[in-house]
């Protein structure tokens, strides 16, 4: 991941990133002067963060994504919550 963010980012571009992601992406994103734009993962009824509903917020997605958003990182974390994604969040 880190020789695509450093070919990819220039000064002032957005990568967005789902929480949780790897802690090894922000260094590859800050390194070229990119700022991260974290979006967290959904709450439940009583505003705890969940895995278990896990879909992308895209009302949220496209309420941050601008004009210098230069990438969007979509990282499978089913390593630490033991869950995949979706199919529904790669339409």
């Amino acid at each position: 991941m880190y020789p695509v963010l450093t070919a990819l980012l220039e000064q002032g571009d957005e990568v967005i990133m789902f929480e949780p992601f790897f802690d090894q992406y922000l260094p590859s994103v800050t390194f070229k002067g990119g700022k991260l734009v974290p979006l967290d993962p959904p709450r439940d009824i009583q505003g705890k963060i969940t895995s278990a509903d896990w879909t992308i917020d895209f009302n949220e997605l496209m309420s941050v994504a601008i004009s210098v958003t230069d990438v969007i990182v979509n990282n499978s974390s089913s390593w630490t919550c033991h869950h995949t994604s979706h199919e529904d969040n790669y339409r």
